[in-house]
């Protein structure tokens, strides 16, 4: 997504690695995550994801 012009090279380094390094790391690994771990996974899926669809409707129209 970087490549296409999506993120950032700042976005895609912190943010979306940021993200993905965060849930890849908990979840079904030694030491199963705790409810509230998984709470706030949850929280930040869903402002990571509102982040990408309001980017992508912008950056859509800047495409077109």
């Amino acid at each position: 997504m970087r490549d296409a012009g999506f993120f950032s090279k700042a976005e895609h380094e912190k943010l979306a690695n940021g993200v993905y390094g965060f849930f890849s790391e908990e979840g079904s690994h030694p030491g199963v995550s705790t409810q509230s771990t998984a709470t706030v996974c949850l929280q930040i899926l869903w402002a990571f994801g509102r982040f990408v669809v309001e980017k992508f409707e912008t950056w859509k129209k800047q495409s077109a």
